[in-house]
């Protein structure tokens, strides 16, 4: 088998996602085995990855911001200027713990045991009701370092 990018050198791999042959060269580039087609694909969808979960975290933290603001506005035209600037305060911090509770989630994922596949459903409701509670405690650290390794992700691949 020759290589698919240099046709005069002979394949000592093979592209792990495609298949074609790589010679040594090639197939150094990378970890893994790779061909440079295969490579793009992945580093467009890695892109597309990262500005999805910026985007859905933007998102939501405007939208629990917004929700904030109005609950503070309807304080403030009551009358009640202390009570608005804590409502704004409360928004500021729910926006934040909302938006931090995918981070949170995925988070948990990765440590969570496979064990619980087999819960009665009162098992399943507990599991996801402390799993939810313990995704917004772990989202406040979670968030900021899953937002800027994005944002990381986004400026190496632009």
């Amino acid at each position: 088998m020759r290589c698919y990018y240099h046709e005069e050198k002979e394949a000592v791999a093979q592209c792990t996602h495609c298949g074609v042959g790589l010679c040594r060269e090639c197939a150094s580039q990378y970890s893994t085995p790779t061909c440079q087609g295969c490579a793009d694909g992945i580093t467009a969808v890695m892109l597309k990855d990262a500005k999805k979960r910026i985007r859905n975290a933007h998102i939501i933290f405007i939208v629990m911001l917004i929700m904030g603001i109005f609950l503070a506005i309807t304080e403030i035209t009551s009358g009640n200027v202390q009570e608005g600037f804590v409502q704004l305060v409360a928004g500021i911090i729910s926006a934040y713990l909302f938006a931090g509770f995918p981070a949170g989630w995925r988070a948990l994922n990765k440590i969570t045991s496979s064990m619980f596949l087999f819960l009665p459903i009162v098992g399943w409701l507990i599991y996801f009701f402390v799993k939810g509670m313990l995704a917004f405690a772990v989202g406040i650290i979670a968030f900021p370092i899953e937002y800027f390794k994005a944002r990381k992700t986004i400026k190496d691949l632009s």
